[in-house]
């Protein structure tokens, strides 16, 4: 019942910035609001062209960039994410989510120098951001820093103590590095 009466709110979302539109063509935001609700029903390709017009409309603004984004990165275009990416960077530069969403584009490119540089970029920016410190806990594992894992999975822990992922992985860059009481204390957390 909630999901149908969400549908009609983003049916209603979508008529309304149309007709907004038909009133205020040159009112970007109207193009990224639209945008957002075409993701949240799944037509990438109408997000795409809604993103692409506010982009032509106004280049200097980073969230048509860092939306358009997240569309490349949901359809695996890594290469085209990194570039949106760049360009939203480039017009707002203390937006950690930006940097956050250009690590995953390196990743998947197997930047990871890049993608270790934009986590601590991010977490320069916002230093208790749980994606950043998570992401580059998991990334400094994947790369043998286990203490440097260590030292994020924690940060995290001690904001959201219940997540039990966190500690998994903990435990595992302990044991990698020798401290079996601490792999079995957070083992036995889990």
């Amino acid at each position: 019942k909630s999901s149908a009466a969400s549908d009609v709110y983003k049916r209603q979302a979508k008529e309304d910035l149309g007709k907004l539109l038909a009133i205020a063509p040159r009112y970007t935001r109207a193009y990224l609001m639209r945008g957002e609700v075409n993701l949240k029903q799944n037509d990438t390709i109408q997000a795409l062209k809604d993103f692409d017009k506010a982009i032509d409309m106004d280049r200097y603004d980073p969230d048509g960039w860092a939306a358009r984004a997240i569309v490349r990165l949901q359809q695996s275009d890594y290469k085209k994410a990194e570039s949106d990416l760049d360009q939203a960077i480039h017009l707002s530069a203390r937006n950690s989510g930006n940097y956050i969403n250009r690590a995953l584009a390196r990743f998947h490119q197997n930047n990871l120098r890049g993608a270790m540089s934009d986590y601590d970029l991010a977490l320069d920016i916002d230093p208790n951001n749980f994606l950043g410190h998570y992401n580059r806990g998991l990334l400094r594992a994947q790369t043998g820093d286990y203490r440097g894992a260590i030292s994020d999975y924690s940060k995290v822990i001690d904001e959201y103590p219940n997540f039990m992922a966190g500690y998994y992985h903990r435990a595992e860059a302990r044991k990698k590095i020798g401290d079996r009481k601490g792999a079995e204390q957070d083992e036995f957390k889990v």
